[in-house]
């Protein structure tokens, strides 16, 4: 499942290069798909997210990390290499709002 963030910003547990970090997800943009069951319940149950349309999703969640940042070269978003996989995803995602 999908989640949009529906309040002004929402602060998530995700994976961060080789650990886990809090991150601050902004309006409009989609939850990490990492983001443990229960935080994605209670900010459904507060109404900070709502389930994202079908047509919402893309396909960057299934990429790999050397596929995602090749993306991103070929999108000219500015990343770095270093980053983990779901802050690269986030990065695309806002560029391609």
């Amino acid at each position: 499942m999908t989640y949009r963030v529906v309040a002004g910003y929402v602060t998530v547990q995700t994976r961060v290069g080789p650990g886990r970090a809090y991150i601050d997800i902004r309006r409009g943009e989609l939850l990490p798909s990492d983001v443990p069951a229960a935080d994605v319940e209670w900010l459904l149950r507060s109404g900070q997210i709502e389930e994202a349309a079908a047509d919402d999703g893309d396909a960057l969640d299934g990429l790999s990390k050397d596929e995602l940042v090749r993306l991103a070269a070929d999108e000219g978003i500015d990343i770095d290499k270093r980053w983990g996989a779901t802050r690269i995803v986030d990065a695309i995602r806002r560029t391609r709002q």
